[in-house]
């Protein structure tokens, strides 16, 4: 660790300064609460099944490649949400680490998560960079939360989540029950 200031956060990596910016975290108003947001940095070479990272200077995802949404599947958020809550080793089980290009955080990459159960049901495997969630990077955890917390609240009920998966595009939809 090189700094640590209240706006960002400076350290070497791979022989390079990386800079990630802070974001100021925001209250929660509902659903949700961080009670601990520090983000671990870990090289994708160190993680479980590596994600494809792109060329130097090259770009990751152009947004003219995403493939359009299919249809919604349907989830019921309270019977997540009550596995989760009654097994807390299914939290303990997952490892999601920033996915960083140009020294800021351009999503998450999914390192672990159970195989089975609330996982299976939502398609998220290990790997998967989680770009985006109804359009809106999902570059900090203060972020994930926020989209979180306007997705459960939205009369429309529909999520779309970008991730890159093997390199390439995916966009898994959701209809919240």
């Amino acid at each position: 660790m090189k700094e640590i200031n209240e706006t960002s956060v400076i350290f070497l990596y791979d022989g390079e300064d990386v800079k990630i910016n802070l974001p100021k975290p925001q209250p929660a108003t509902s659903g949700i609460v961080v009670k601990d947001t520090h983000v671990k940095v870990v090289p994708l070479a160190q993680t479980e099944k590596a994600a494809v990272m792109p060329e130097q200077g090259s770009s990751l995802v152009s947004t003219s490649s995403i493939p359009s949404p299919v249809e919604p599947k349907s989830i019921n958020l309270n019977e997540i949400t009550e596995k989760l809550r009654s097994d807390p080793s299914l939290i303990a089980s997952v490892s999601i680490t920033p996915f960083i290009k140009d020294g800021a955080v351009e999503g998450f990459v999914v390192n672990r998560i159970p195989e089975t159960g609330v996982s299976a049901q939502l398609g998220i495997q290990p790997g998967d960079i989680i770009k985006r969630v109804n359009g809106t990077p999902i570059d900090s955890l203060s972020k994930a939360y926020s989209v979180y917390n306007t997705a459960i609240n939205s009369p429309s009920r529909i999520v779309t989540v970008e991730i890159i998966r093997d390199g390439k595009p995916l966009i898994l939809t959701y209809r919240l029950e």
